[in-house]
């Protein structure tokens, strides 16, 4: 029904099918592993520090009175397995946002042990970001903010594992926040998005069109004045959600202004996190 075919492992790249088509414009992106690991680690590092602090947060605030060495090692093991099963799910995800007719491959890399989709259909620029950020939003940002702002009605196990989950999930999406950056940063408001080979290509329509920044400028700047307004009115944690909003939605572009912006909005939730909100 979903069309999703697991391949195994990826031992040959001419194992994947190409798709050649009139116009398209490959991604400038690393041509090696080792290099797009990388540039995603730095491209991430604003949404892992933001990420750091609510996990510090919770730590302090919520995990290190009642915490035990036997709570601390099931979490652990419960963290390493909810790893290695819900990297399938993450890629699950990917898939489920591709277009349901079409044909999704899941692969394994033999070296890193790490998991992509490929499907060779082309999709929108919107929908291609959405697609990247899904399951890191999923498995990542929302159980993270659960903890966050509902965590003093869970168990202390819960809190932890959950933490620990949701922390690891962020961490492995950093080739997905280069893709989102990639496609929001290279490819024309209305072009699609395909892969081909080991790497992804953009079509255009023809028409010359901006990449789209005012309506995601808008969005980050509502998100950092509802941030800033419910911090201020409220004195509440749900002020962080808004923040670490505008933190993955301005990782999308590379100019200053929208590096100023990341850094206000981090900035806001350390103060909101460490001094602000008791």
């Amino acid at each position: 029904m979903l069309n999703i075919k697991f391949k195994g492992i990826l031992k040959d790249e001419n194992a994947l099918q190409t798709c050649e088509r009139e116009g398209a414009v490959i991604f400038k992106e690393p041509n090696d592993v080792n290099s797009f690991i990388m540039k995603g680690v730095i491209k991430s590092l604003p949404i892992y520090l933001a990420a750091g602090l609510i996990v510090s947060y919770i730590i302090k605030n919520m995990l290190i009175k009642e915490v035990t060495s036997k709570y601390c090692f099931i979490a652990m093991i419960s963290s390493i397995l909810g790893l290695f099963i819900l990297q399938f799910v993450h890629e699950i995800i990917h898939a489920i946002f591709f277009p349901k007719d079409v044909l999704k491959q899941v692969w394994s890399t033999n070296n890193y042990a790490a998991l992509f989709v490929y499907c060779t259909e082309p999709v929108s620029k919107s929908r291609f970001i959405w697609i990247s950020y899904a399951p890191n939003v999923i498995l990542g940002m929302l159980p993270l903010m659960s903890v966050l702002l509902f965590g003093n009605h869970m168990h202390i196990l819960l809190r932890m594992i959950l933490t620990g989950i949701s922390s690891l999930m962020l961490i492995v999406g950093m080739g997905d926040y280069l893709n989102a950056n990639n496609a929001s940063t290279q490819v024309p408001k209305k072009g699609k998005i395909f892969n081909s080979g080991m790497h992804s290509y953009w079509l255009s329509d023809g028409k010359k069109t901006s990449t789209g920044s005012f309506l995601l400028t808008l969005c980050i700047l509502v998100f950092t004045i509802a941030g800033l307004g419910i911090m201020y009115y409220t004195h509440s944690l749900w002020s962080i959600v808004p923040f670490f909003t505008a933190v993955i939605l301005s990782s999308l572009k590379n100019n200053i202004f929208y590096q100023i912006i990341k850094f206000i909005n981090i900035g806001a939730m350390f103060y909101a996190l460490f001094f602000f909100i008791k």
